[in-house]
């Protein structure tokens, strides 16, 4: 593999889904979706399934064959045997994940790998969370009910994982707020992982709903959308959010 193997260690509403698709392009590089290799399986969305059967590999049957190995050597198995065959679409293949419990195991097996860690004001994921959840009738799983101290708690664990990272290998830190605005963060992002993606990848091609709120771009409509939030009982729960992430909005600067 000549390429660095991408890891995008996200917190979940971080914008993660869009840098993915914006790493993403024959023959240059593909990012998978929150596949959880790191915890033994390999889990590919129907999306990446059609886009691969386009260049002749089945994921599905990779996705057997992974599950028939003992999950402690799945990212072992994923490395030398699946790897190759998909190193001969792409020329560079990552992850994309939103909990990390497992990341060392995707580190043993890549030491190199080159981890993008992304962020967004805690305000603002609160509220993405929430209309998500009411705009698809589907209730958002933080482990346990939806709440502002459930989600800070479920954010913060994942936030200590992103630490841990950052304490152990090379780390590149990207707030959701900034990749949006500036054109040429995206640029620094592919100079750290050595991606040769021309231009914007395949935004709003791997997304079922967000290329019809941001189309096939990145834009700032949904930065700091706390400060134009009309329903004060959800921004003071999205505060609470806020306020119980002291060691996150330290790190990554968010303040009041």
């Amino acid at each position: 593999m000549m390429k660095p193997f991408i890891y995008i260690a996200a917190l979940r509403r971080t914008g993660s889904k869009v840098l993915s698709e914006a790493l993403s392009l024959a023959p240059h590089s593909f990012v998978f979706l929150e596949p959880k290799l790191g915890s033994g399986v390999f889990k590919a969305k129907p999306v990446e399934v059609e886009v691969f059967k386009k260049h002749g590999i089945d994921l599905p049957a990779f996705q057997k064959q992974l599950s028939e190995a003992k999950s402690k050597y799945a990212v072992e198995y994923f490395k030398e045997k699946i790897l190759p065959e998909l190193l001969k679409v792409f020329k560079q293949i990552g992850i994309k994940e939103i909990h990390h419990k497992h990341w060392r195991n995707v580190y043993n097996a890549f030491p190199n790998m080159k981890v993008i860690l992304t962020a967004r004001d805690p305000r603002d994921i609160y509220l993405s969370l929430y209309h998500k959840s009411v705009d698809r009738k589907k209730e958002i799983n933080v482990g346990g009910l939806f709440t502002p101290k459930n989600l800070a708690l479920n954010l913060k664990e994942d936030f200590e994982y992103q630490m841990e990272m950052f304490n152990t290998t090379a780390c590149l830190k990207v707030k959701y707020e900034d990749f949006c605005a500036d054109s040429e963060v995206l640029e620094q992002i592919k100079k750290f992982v050595e991606s040769d993606v021309p231009e914007i990848g395949m935004i709003g091609q791997l997304s079922k709903f967000d290329h019809l709120v941001h189309g096939y771009q990145i834009t700032g409509k949904r930065v700091y959308r706390w400060k134009n939030e009309p329903d004060k009982r959800l921004l003071a729960e999205a505060q609470e959010v806020f306020d119980n992430l002291k060691d996150y909005c330290k790190f990554w600067d968010y303040t009041r």
